[in-house]
C-alpha cells in the first residue's frame, strides 16, 4: 500500500530531505486508518485462516451454485437471516429505522459480506444480479427491490459462502449460527483487505 501512495505523492523537497514528498490529507488518512486496521485484524485473520486473496472466478462459479438455496430464501423469505431481523427492526423501531443513511449505517455490520470485504461484495453482487434479474414474485416491504438485493441476498450468500469455507476448513459440519459469528467479526477484516479501490481478485499487500 506504501508503494501506491508514493506514485500518487508529489515531490515536496525541503531542508534536511530533498527527496521529500507530499500527499493529498485524504489519501493520508485513509492509509493511516487501513494501517491501524492492519495491525490489528491482519493477525486475527492468519490465525483464524480467513481469506488473503480473492480468486474473482472462483468465487463467482460458487455463487451461481448458490441459486438453488438462494431461491429457497426468496420462496420462505422466513428461512434467511437478514430479512427477518430488517423486519423486525421496522417492526420495533419504525420503518425509518432501516431506511435512509442512519438505517443504512445502524444495520451494515450485521448484515456485511464479512472478510469477503468490498470486492467480494461486488463479485457476489453481479452474479446475484444475473441469477435473479427481477424479484416480482415476493413482498420485499418494508425494503424496497433494490435495497432487498444488497441487503439481504448479497449477505444471505456471503453467509452460505463462509459456512462451506468453515465447514471444509474445520472438516466437520457449521451451522449457519456459527457461520453469521464469523461473518460479522471478520467484517473489518474484509473490508481493509479488500477494499474496492484495489480492484478484483488482488492478493492484499503484507
Amino acid at each position: 500500500m506504501l508503494s501506491k501512495l508514493r506514485t500518487k505523492a508529489q515531490p515536496d523537497p525541503r531542508y534536511g530531505n530533498p527527496f521529500g514528498l507530499k500527499l493529498d490529507m485524504g489519501q493520508f488518512i485513509s492509509f493511516c486508518v487501513r494501517h491501524a486496521a492492519e495491525i490489528e485484524e491482519f493477525p486475527k485473520a492468519k490465525k483464524l485462516g480467513w481469506p488473503t486473496k480473492l480468486d474473482d472466478r472462483e468465487l463467482t462459479a460458487r455463487v451461481r451454485n448458490l441459486k438453488p438455496k438462494l431461491q429457497e430464501l426468496l420462496d420462505d423469505p422466513s428461512l434467511g437471516v437478514f430479512f427477518e431481523a430488517l423486519r423486525r427492526r421496522a417492526r420495533d423501531l419504525g420503518s425509518n429505522a432501516i431506511t435512509g443513511i442512519g438505517g443504512h449505517w445502524a444495520t451494515f455490520k450485521d448484515a456485511s459480506t464479512g472478510y469477503y470485504g468490498e470486492q467480494g461484495s461486488a463479485i457476489i453482487t453481479q452474479v446475484i444480479f444475473d441469477l435473479f434479474p427481477a424479484l416480482t414474485s415476493i413482498n420485499t416491504a418494508p425494503l424496497s427491490n433494490i435495497d432487498y438485493y444488497f441487503r439481504v441476498l448479497v449477505p444471505e450468500a456471503a453467509l452460505f459462502l463462509v459456512q462451506e469455507d468453515l465447514t471444509q476448513r474445520l472438516e466437520c459440519y457449521v451451522t449457519r449460527e456459527q457461520a453469521l459469528v464469523v461473518l460479522r467479526a471478520s467484517t473489518a477484516y474484509g473490508l481493509t483487505a479488500f477494499p474496492i479501490t484495489d480492484g478484483l481478485g488482488k492478493e492484499r499487500e503484507e
